[in-house]
């Protein structure tokens, strides 16, 4: 949004007209997981208002769900603007083709699949790891499914 201090309004902006003008620099990233909560507090940030909005952008104005506008208030103030679309992400299994071949494991088309695959890694080969999640939230989430999944089919096979 335009910047209110001195030197905004008035003077001739970078495409030679007067008044407001917007800055790369005021413009930045921000997420909850980059403390904008904390910021917007601390009043780091301007407030983005519904006049602002329309005058500089109104198609992202009239495109954004509702429920985007209220989760990026802070105080009942908008200092964002908000994604307007929803994350699509998915999980992907990369294997090696050796070791299936090795083992007999001719596809991977399900997690039943899957689990033969990282069966036969974990029983047969001596220090490889047969599923790298790394630290990500989301891989761990993945796992503890996997994990569950097995129990859940456990369980069932008992009763």
């Amino acid at each position: 949004m335009p910047s209110p201090e001195p030197g905004g309004a008035g003077q001739r902006g970078h495409d030679g007209r007067r008044g407001h003008r917007l800055c790369r620099s005021r413009l930045i990233f921000t997420s909850d997981w980059a403390l904008y909560n904390q910021r917007a507090n601390k009043q780091g940030f301007w407030e983005i208002t519904p006049e602002a909005l329309e005058q500089y952008a109104p198609l992202t104005a009239q495109s954004m769900y509702p429920d985007a506008w209220e989760q990026a208030k802070v105080g009942g103030k908008i200092y964002m603007l908000p994604m307007n679309y929803k994350e699509i992400y998915g999980h992907v299994f990369m294997v090696r083709s050796d070791l299936m071949q090795k083992y007999g494991i001719t596809k991977i088309g399900s997690m039943e699949d899957m689990e033969a695959y990282m069966d036969a890694i974990a029983q047969n080969e001596s220090g490889r790891v047969p599923l790298d999640i790394g630290s990500d939230t989301d891989n761990r989430l993945f796992f503890d499914y996997i994990v569950n999944q097995r129990r859940r089919r456990e369980n069932l096979q008992r009763h």
